[in-house]
């Protein structure tokens, strides 16, 4: 008996120091782990808090490249940048003759500028058959005006044939004569056609185009940033595969950049028009002038249609707009014949709503060129007084 219960007595010991292990069986992937068992899901970094500061640190220094590389080329380097576009005789640029700067002073003094805006602008003689201009008379740098080449002929006989070159070819070499003497026909404007043309670019340059320009790529950037943020969070991105945030990213990112191409038509289409209607407004010789500038476009763009074979096909429509399919950053050369044409019409049978269009003289706020003349005090002093 007591055998027996010393027995017992042992048994129950041994039991309790024992621990009772699980039944497991090797799983077939991973020796050790049991079938019923998944390994941990590795996160990805751009979902950790360093990742997700790299991303908008990247969306910032996007935004800001995109603005740079808008506004220091028509600021700070404004003067380089205009190399791009100078025309030059040799290695020597081709300086403009003062004939175009007093027609611009002349249409700055119609729109009723003041003499200290006049003196942010500058000319240059352009290459090609395009005005155009840089900068922003808003900026301290002030404004380039490009001259194109063919301001300079005053008739046929001064278009040098030899020199005209189309799809790399002279002209001379074309086998349509009469595309070649409709072309050459385009280039030759009268002095109240070059003034509009002038006009506009001066007018548009007065806007605020350079910095809606400059801040609406870094908006863009930032809008897209901030949706992708609000529908990760919104509709648990994070937590979603892979494919779905892939196809977020892609439908947002077509939607900001469809807005952004959008408004930047739409604000540039309302630009244009409004330089047209300013400067045609301010007297019926500009307004004329308007009405042969867009005319002779649209001859020179349906000329080099014919003459460039496909490739002018491609470039010019049979009107002699240029051809685009979908975005149109401009307006049509013939919706610009045709505002300027209406135009022409009310100023002819109402010859009165030239002064009430006329712009008023304004004291400007903006900071003082830095090119002046020897009377820079004086003029400094003078809108300090207005501005106040």
């Amino acid at each position: 008996m007591l055998l027996a219960n010393l027995s017992f007595f042992e048994h129950k010991t041994q039991t309790s120091n024992m621990k009772i292990q699980p039944y497991s069986q090797p799983g077939p992937g991973l020796p050790g782990t049991s079938s019923g068992t998944k390994p941990a899901k590795k996160l990805s970094w751009f979902l950790t808090t360093a990742g997700r500061r790299t991303t908008l640190g990247l969306g910032l220094l996007a935004g800001t490249a995109g603005f740079c590389l808008q506004y220091i080329p028509n600021t700070f380097l404004i003067d380089k940048y205009c190399s791009i576009y100078k025309m030059y005789k040799g290695i020597k640029e081709i300086e403009v003759e003062q004939k175009f700067v007093d027609l611009g002073d002349e249409v700055m003094e119609k729109l009723g500028f003041h003499k200290v805006d006049k003196k942010l602008y500058r000319y240059f003689t352009a290459y090609g058959f395009d005005t155009l201009h840089l900068g922003s008379a808003y900026s301290k740098y002030g404004v380039l005006v490009g001259v194109p080449s063919n301001f300079y002929f005053n008739s046929k006989a001064d278009v040098d044939a030899n020199k005209i070159t189309v799809a790399g070819e002279p002209i001379q070499s074309k086998s349509e004569p009469e595309a070649k003497e409709k072309l050459i026909a385009s280039l030759v404007l009268s002095d109240k056609a070059k003034a509009f043309a002038l006009g506009v670019q001066i007018y548009e340059a007065n806007t605020m185009k350079l910095y809606n320009d400059s801040i609406a790529p870094g908006a863009s950037i930032g809008a897209y940033y901030a949706l992708s943020t609000h529908f990760n969070k919104k509709l648990r991105g994070y937590a979603r595969p892979l494919s779905f945030r892939v196809f977020l990213y892609t439908l947002l990112g077509t939607f900001v950049t469809g807005m952004y191409f959008f408004l930047r038509d739409l604000t540039t289409h309302m630009r244009e028009k409004e330089a047209d209607q300013k400067v045609g407004a301010i007297s019926l010789e500009l307004a004329e002038g308007g009405v042969e500038y867009y005319s002779k476009i649209l001859e020179r763009n349906k000329a080099l249609r014919k003459l460039m074979g496909s490739k002018g096909e491609s470039l010019f429509t049979f009107a002699g707009n240029a051809n685009t399919l979908i975005l149109t950053p401009n307006v049509p050369i013939t919706q610009r014949l045709k505002a300027c044409q209406d135009q022409l019409k009310k100023l002819i049978e109402n010859p009165n709503l030239i002064e009430v269009n006329k712009a008023p003289e304004k004291a400007t706020r903006r900071m003082a060129p830095m090119r002046m003349d020897d009377d820079a005090a004086k003029i400094q002093e003078e809108t300090a007084k207005l501005n106040e």
